[in-house]
């Protein structure tokens, strides 16, 4: 792991991007068939199990994978 991907924090980008589109944190849950304390539990995580971030790009029609991809 390098020094940029240490510095990327996906909670908070999630959080940010569920932000701009104006979504519920109880319909983001919905969608992304968890409960809302899981939601809260997403965006303090600096990291997110890849199959869990897949599902959560489609959701908020965001590719958080670049993310990934730019800091190798």
């Amino acid at each position: 792991m390098n020094l940029k991907e240490k510095d990327v924090h996906y909670g908070k980008a999630v959080k940010n991007r569920l932000k701009e589109q104006g979504m519920t944190k109880a319909e983001f849950a919905r969608r992304i068939s968890r409960c809302r304390s899981d939601v809260y539990s997403i965006f303090k995580r600096q990291y997110i199990d890849l199959e869990l971030l897949q599902t959560i790009s489609k959701v908020l029609h965001y590719n958080f994978l670049r993310k990934i991809e730019k800091t190798k």
